[in-house]
């Protein structure tokens, strides 16, 4: 069994795994059989690095959607950049409706323009893997 597929399996038996400096922390250890607490020593450092956060990956926003929500302001930095939270806030509800399973048809519009003139499914789906900030 891969180290990842360990962790997804522990996990859903309620198992929390986590890192402590260079340590696997492992509560409650009494969910844990003994040929998983071997495959966790023998796998340890593979888990550690599938336990640590991953830096969020770069936001690009479409130049020309932005062009046209900004107008020629597309070099201010602080319209750009509050844009990109209006994005990141829009893709966290959508991780929140995705984790409980609420998702509501429709279009979740940023500045008036759906999220998918922002974003590229892959993109959404790539930030949605790492995780937001």
């Amino acid at each position: 069994m891969s180290p990842a597929a360990l962790i997804r399996k522990l996990q859903k038996r309620g198992v929390v795994l986590r890192r402590c400096g260079d340590r696997l922390g492992v509560r409650p250890t009494g969910k844990v059989t003994p040929d998983e607490l071997a495959a966790l020593r023998a796998h340890k450092a593979e888990i550690l690095a599938l336990l640590t956060p991953q830096p969020a990956p770069p936001l690009v926003l479409d130049t020309t959607t932005l062009r046209e929500v900004l107008g020629a302001d597309v070099d201010d930095l602080h319209a750009v950049g509050s844009i990109k939270l209006d994005v990141l806030a829009a893709v966290r509800w959508l991780e929140a409706e995705i984790a409980t399973g609420s998702i509501k048809p429709g279009l979740r519009l940023i500045h008036g323009r759906a999220l998918a003139e922002w974003l590229s499914l892959d993109d959404v789906a790539r930030i949605l893997r790492v995780g937001l900030p």
